[in-house]
């Protein structure tokens, strides 16, 4: 019984094909360069990955190895199979991880700024007290006055009940960061 001889080849380069523009089409999805996606290859182990490699890969002037082809599933945190397949349900899930990526950068944005913004709010709250202080020091306030320093001076203490960081870590945000950590070490 003889073997087709075509059939095996076409399968091969159609697999590889797909795979390559999946590479690319992950990448540009999340906006990583050539360069960051070779960087994100040797974290997954891959200690010769360069941007020369990614541009071949995509470009399709070179073949992927399968330690390639799972570092760079794995970078992207997205099954092997889907990066092969050329039904829409792949493409789906592409761009379904490129979206998600996205989330968790935004989210790490957002967890940034308030941070900046809890750490402001402290350092306010701390010179509002000291001015609040002097103020009494070199002042006789008359009890109008009096009542709106005690009320500064009231928001100024609930703020400085937790430090930034309290504040910053009591977020949903934080919590779910932390729960899609745990979920991608385990």
């Amino acid at each position: 019984m003889s073997e087709p001889t075509e059939a095996p080849d076409s399968f091969d380069d159609d697999i590889e094909e797909r795979f390559a523009d999946s590479v690319g089409e992950l990448r540009k999805a999340r906006g990583w360069s050539q360069e960051r996606l070779a960087e994100m290859m040797i974290r997954q182990g891959l200690r010769d990955a360069t941007a020369l490699t990614v541009s071949r890969i995509e470009s399709k002037r070179r073949k992927v190895r399968l330690a390639e082809a799972v570092a760079l599933a794995s970078a992207f945190n997205v099954p092997i199979l889907a990066m092969t397949k050329p039904d829409g349900l792949s493409s789906g899930l592409i761009a379904l991880s490129g979206r998600a990526h996205q989330l968790r950068w935004w989210r790490s944005e957002l967890i940034d700024a308030a941070e900046k913004y809890a750490s402001r709010a402290f350092d306010s709250a701390s010179a509002m007290l000291a001015q609040i202080e002097i103020l009494r020091e070199r002042y006789e306030l008359d009890e109008e006055s009096a009542r709106y320093v005690r009320r500064y001076e009231s928001r100024a203490r609930l703020t400085l009940a937790e430090s930034p960081a309290e504040i910053v870590a009591s977020s949903p945000l934080v919590s779910e960061q932390r729960l899609d950590e745990k979920q991608a070490e385990g």
